[in-house]
Parts: C-alpha cells; sequence; structure tokens
C-alpha cells in the first residue's frame, strides 16, 4: 500500500505491480534512482520480471559490500559476476524447453496470482495480439486501452477494432457506414485564421476592419465557398468519412449531410494518428495535397455508447480496443498496467517461445552449477561467483516467504531435491512443488543480463558530488 499526501490531497494507492510502487515513491537516493529507472525499462521491454529484477540487484549490492569489506577490490568482484552472468545465459538455453499451452502458462506468470487475468480475458488479449500483428511483426502500439470509471470489472468489453470517443458532428449523419474511406486533417476546413504569434504572448489574433456592408457579405460567401470547395475535394478523392483535428463550423456540418461525408470534430491528435495508424491513412495538413493514396479503409463505422458517452467504433482495421470498467481507479490501474504487461510478454515469447521452470527452480539450478563453478577457479574470482550464486537464492527465499512457508527448512528442502538432479522443483503454496509455472527464457535472460549492468555500473563509482539538496515531491 502506497500513502502519502500530494497537497491537501491524500493519495493511497494498492498494488503488486513493483513498477508501479518504483514509480510513485519519491526516491533521492541516487543508486535507488537507477535500480527504478531500470527495473522500468525491464517492464517497458520485456513486461516482467521487474520485482526478480529488483530484488537481484539489491542482493547483488549487498554481496558486493561483503566482498569489499572483506578486502576484495571492485573490479575482482566485477570480473567474478561477468564470469557468473556468462556461465548463466550460455547454460540457460540447455534448461529450456518448448512446453505446452505455452500462452496460458506465460499469462499465469504476470498475472501472479491476483486473478485479474480471467480465461475470457486472456483469449482476448491473445485475439487482440493477433490483430496487432502484422508481417509477422506484433506491435503492441495497436492495442489501446480506454478506462471508464463505473461498473464492474467483470462489465469490461474487448472491441476487434479503433474505438474514438468522439460523437459524429450532426445527428442526420448515419450510424453505420460499411467500407468507409477516411480522410484525415489537422488544419482548419478553408482558409486558416490569420493570427500571429507575438514573443511571450503566444498566439495574437489579427481582426479585419470593415466599413462596407457589401464587402462584408462577400468576405463571408468567399470564405464558405472556400470551406465547400473543401469539402467538394475530400468527396472527389472517394472519402466518405472526416476525421478532423479542429472544430467544424455548422455550415460545414451541414454540407457534410448533403455530400454524404460523415464527421468528426476536435478529435486528439493522439487519436488521428491512432486512426491513420490503423487504417493506413496519412494525416493531412493542406486539403490541396490530398490525394486517393492518402485515404485511409476499414471495414465498417458505426456509433455507440459507453454508458452515456457516445463514441465511434472502426471496426476491420488492424487495431484492437480493451474498454475497461470498475469503481475503483486503483482497479483500472491495475488492470492496465497488467494487460500492457501481458501484450509485451506476448510479443517477447513471439520472438523465442522457449520456456523454463518457474517458482525459484531455475535460480536453484544456477546456484548449485555457480558454486560448482567456482570451485573450478583457483583466483579471488571465485568469491564473487560464490556471492552471485548466494544472490540468486534470494529469489525463492522471497517466494517462500511470500508464501507463508519456513525459509530456512523449505530452501533446505529445495537445495536437496535440486542435488538430486530433480531441477525442475519449484517452490508453491504448499512448500516445494515439481513444475510450478513455467517463465519465459527471454524474461530471464533480460533479468540476469541487465542485473550485472546496473551493478557493474554501480561498482565502478568512486566518489559521489551533490551540489545541493533539490527537494523532490511524490508524482504528480
Amino acid at each position: 500500500m502506497i500513502n502519502y499526501n500530494r497537497g491537501p490531497e491524500r493519495v493511497v494507492k494498492i498494488t503488486k505491480d513493483s513498477t508501479l510502487i518504483l514509480e510513485e515513491l519519491a526516491i533521492q537516493y541516487p543508486t535507488l534512482v537507477i535500480i527504478s529507472e531500470a527495473a522500468k525499462l525491464q517492464r517497458k521491454e520485456i513486461g516482467d520480471g521487474t520485482a526478480s529484477f529488483a530484488i537481484l540487484v539489491s542482493a547483488l549490492l549487498e554481496k558486493a559490500n561483503e566482498l569489499m569489506s572483506a578486502g576484495l577490490h571492485p573490479n575482482t568482484i566485477l570480473q567474478g559476476y561477468f564470469q557468473a552472468t556468462r556461465k548463466i545465459l550460455d547454460n540457460i538455453d540447455a534448461l529450456s524447453g518448448a512446453g505446452h499451452n505455452v500462452i496460458d502458462k506465460v499469462l499465469e506468470t504476470v498475472d501472479c496470482g491476483r486473478g485479474l487475468l480471467t480465461s475470457s480475458l486472456k483469449s482476448k488479449i491473445v485475439r487482440a495480439s493477433q490483430l496487432a500483428t502484422k508481417n509477422g511483426k506484433f506491435d503492441k502500439d495497436k492495442v489501446r486501452i480506454v478506462k471508464k470509471p463505473g461498473g464492474s470489472i467483470l462489465d469490461s468489453e474487448f472491441v476487434e477494432g479503433l474505438v474514438v470517443r468522439k460523437e459524429k458532428v450532426h445527428p442526420n449523419m448515419p450510424d453505420l457506414l460499411e467500407n468507409p474511406a477516411i480522410a484525415i486533417i489537422s488544419s482548419r476546413l478553408g482558409s486558416n485564421r490569420l493570427e500571429t504569434k507575438m514573443k511571450s504572448d503566444g498566439p495574437f489574433h489579427l481582426n479585419f476592419n470593415i466599413k462596407d456592408p457589401r464587402k462584408l457579405g462577400a468576405f463571408r460567401s468567399t470564405e464558405k465557398d472556400l470551406k465547400m470547395q473543401s469539402l467538394a475535394r475530400i468527396k472527389s478523392v472517394g472519402a466518405n468519412v472526416l476525421v478532423s483535428e479542429q472544430p467544424l463550423d455548422d455550415s460545414v456540418r451541414s454540407e457534410m449531410v448533403d455530400l454524404g461525408i460523415f464527421g468528426l470534430e476536435t478529435v486528439s491528435k493522439e487519436d488521428t494518428e491512432a486512426i491513420a495508424e490503423a487504417t493506413e491513412a496519412r494525416v493531412i495538413g493542406d486539403i490541396a495535397d490530398i490525394s486517393e493514396s492518402d485515404i485511409g479503409h476499414a471495414d465498417r463505422l458505426e456509433t455507440s455508447k459507453i454508458d452515456l458517452e457516445k463514441i465511434v467504433i472502426l471496426r476491420g482495421c488492424k487495431a484492437a480496443t480493451f474498454v475497461l470498467k470498475g469503481t475503483l481507479p486503483q482497479s483500472l490501474d491495475e488492470a492496465e498496467a497488467t494487460i500492457k504487461a501481458s501484450l509485451t510478454v506476448l510479443k517477447s515469447v513471439q520472438e523465442n517461445s522457449k520456456m523454463v521452470p518457474g517458482g525459484g527452480a531455475i535460480e536453484m539450478s544456477f546456484f548449485e552449477q555457480l558454486n560448482d563453478f567456482a570451485k573450478e577457479l583457483a583466483g579471488k574470482e571465485q568469491l564473487a561467483i560464490k556471492g552471485f550464486a548466494d544472490a540468486l537464492l534470494e529469489l525463492p527465499k522471497c517466494l517462500a516467504e511470500n508464501n507463508g512457508l519456513d525459509v530456512v527448512n523449505t530452501i533446505a528442502q529445495l537445495k536437496k531435491l535440486h542435488s538430486g538432479n530433480s531441477g525442475s522443483y519449484g517452490i508453491g503454496l504448499e512448500g516445494c512443488v515439481d513444475s510450478v509455472c513455467l517463465e519465459p527464457v527471454v524474461v530471464k535472460k533480460a533479468m540476469i543480463k541487465r542485473a550485472y549492468e546496473v551493478v557493474s555500473m554501480l561498482l565502478k563509482i568512486d566518489e559521489q558530488v551533490m551540489s545541493r539538496e533539490i527537494p523532490k515531491f511524490h508524482k504528480q
């Protein structure tokens, strides 16, 4: 539970997501800042293993401190750590296998017993990854998540398409369009407003001073004609849907109804880029430059509602949207983080589908291997390698403690099982269990490699120089 004051507001968050905890804490100590940023990078690139990474880095630094107190130089420690890391990365593939129902087991590992990933949600995440895959490459940015407070998390929906939280600009526009042709513009329709930018003052509008009423009517008529010409230009390239980042005038809306053009206005840049990516359209700055190659396509456009909020759905395009509902902002944030982590892990598994035993099994296997490897060396590096092995042992210790088990007895039993060639045994709710779960090789490799890199960087620091203390506040 994270509990702190943000001005007059009291902030309370309950989560098991280690990345969220690191983001929310007001960390000032430089070493912790580095570990925090590296953990966030682990989550962003791989999607899982952030808690294991933070535990391993902390244990490696603690062992390094003990070795330095015993007289070992940091370079000697790093040489031993490097040999241990290389030993693990060279041998981990030999302990891996293809496995069965890999996707389900990977998602169970991401869920970590929280019960957020139901069987229905798992299938939707897999379907979303399929929709966001193009030419064999998965782009997780094509999967959008829309959070809507209210209702239960079980009421969340999955849409095979793109959800835009906007309503049509005119009530007489149709609620359903088959095979829509979509034009996206970022500028105003017709003539742009005259304005200049004054230094430090932002936009400064220029006004016309027209004295003859006949010229005022002519000006308005010309301005309207320019807008109608722009709409005619859009219609001429075959578009029947206009998505604009700018507001549309009433006269333009009425003309769009007459021309059979469906319209959305004041669409955010993030949404227009998502629509362009999903429909293979191009965002146009000047209507005069529009061509048929700039038009995007989908199978269907339909209007709908999320509770009372009107939305537009583009179906049949390379995109997927999760509409999450929940009574508490914390539950929505937790569900969003879990889905994002699941998608990232699925992307990694597509690149390397090999799996290793989880529940601390792989760490215990390498604990045994590194201890045997250290005996083959005659130099001081063997002490560092043994320190690395002891640091790996912290991960199954944490699992035993979290499961409410006796840590000493459980670790002793696990050591005995692994010494008898039972390398698949890990720690579960009832103690040492065979094949507790499976974890992707790519997650373990990234965790081990990044942990060594962070520790190597920190141990090479000779002195810390700080000019003055700068107050740091919690995340705003």
